[in-house]
């Protein structure tokens, strides 16, 4: 009989052991599937924030690409504007437009060259680039306003 009370007691010691732990573990997967949950939901996140990033980059890449296209427009303006202007003076105008031509073509490659790296240097080249810019554009207003000074002049 004491042999029977202690298969009894061992018996329910396991039966009770593998309910406690089935619970347990039931508990430990609820846990898990909601932790698996939230990482989803900020995976999801994340993913629609890159996508953001990179529609918001592609944008200033188009703007960028359009200033440059502007900037080769406004250099050819320029250059038929002094086709009419002395020989000495025309020819030192049409070698200051060279150099801004190549700043230009160099910037038009620096950003090329960019658009395949990681976005994460992004901000960093943006703000180089567009100080490039604003450079470049300061110079092509200034030998505008320095042409349209001189076909003013030779005109009287």
């Amino acid at each position: 009989m004491k042999h029977s009370k202690m298969k009894s007691i061992l018996f329910i010691a396991i039966i009770t052991i593998s309910f406690v732990s089935c619970k347990n573990d039931v508990e430990e997967k609820k846990e898990n599937l909601i932790e698996a949950k939230e990482n989803v939901a900020e995976a999801q996140d994340e993913l629609y924030k890159a996508r953001l990033d990179s529609i918001k980059q592609f944008n200033d890449y188009k703007e960028m690409d359009k200033k440059l296209i502007e900037n080769d427009h406004l250099i050819a303006i320029i250059k038929e504007q002094i086709k009419t202007g002395k020989k000495e003076i025309r020819d030192k105008s049409e070698k200051e437009l060279e150099v801004l031509k190549a700043k230009n073509e160099a910037l038009k490659l620096k950003i090329e060259e960019h658009k395949d790296k990681a976005s994460d240097t992004w901000n960093s080249f943006k703000q180089n680039f567009n100080e490039d810019m604003d450079n470049l554009g300061k110079s092509i207003s200034e030998m505008a306003q320095k042409n349209m000074k001189k076909t003013q002049t030779e005109t009287k």
